[in-house]
């Protein structure tokens, strides 16, 4: 099932707060490749899949693991790659993904700074370890938990709306 939301004519970047027009990001100068990239991404943002499956289709390129990248929603705002450059890959086709996945606790911060950083929400944690989960919770990145978001999809996106 999908829902259409209506949008506000700006959008709150997650991590410096600036609004920013939705006509001036579509209308960007940038590559074909990448324009398309980032229209396929605000559709999927904007229309929304029922999110009561538990389990969201990733980036291919993603590495196997709980830190992953929603397909088809990365806008290659290069925020993830910054936060984190050694788990970060980018991909012209596809956008940002988890070339590999964290393996010390300085990786893992970078990891779930990234989760923050991601200006559309594009990345997310699909496993359940308590701490890990508590400190996203904490970042205010709970809603991008596969095991925190609630059933149906009932979320607030970035742009305040409830996603239905």
């Amino acid at each position: 099932m999908r829902s259409r939301l209506s949008l506000t004519p700006h959008l709150t970047t997650h991590s410096t707060g600036a609004r920013v027009s939705l006509p001036f990001i579509v209308n960007l100068a940038v590559s074909a490749a990448r324009r398309a990239r980032l229209i396929r991404a605000l559709e999927s943002f904007v229309v929304v899949n029922d999110m009561s499956e538990t389990k969201q289709e990733r980036t291919p390129l993603n590495a196997e693991g709980d830190f992953y990248v929603l397909k088809d929603t990365c806008i290659t705002c290069l925020s993830p790659e910054h936060e984190a450059p050694e788990l970060m890959g980018l991909d012209e086709a596809t956008g940002c993904y988890f070339k590999r996945q964290p393996k010390t606790l300085e990786e893992l911060e970078h990891a779930i700074e990234a989760v923050r950083a991601s200006c559309v929400e594009a990345l997310r944690y699909a496993g359940s370890d308590p701490e890990i989960l508590e400190r996203l919770r904490a970042q205010g990145c709970g809603s991008l938990c596969d095991v925190l978001s609630p059933p149906g999809g009932r979320v607030r996106n970035k742009f305040g709306s409830k996603v239905v």
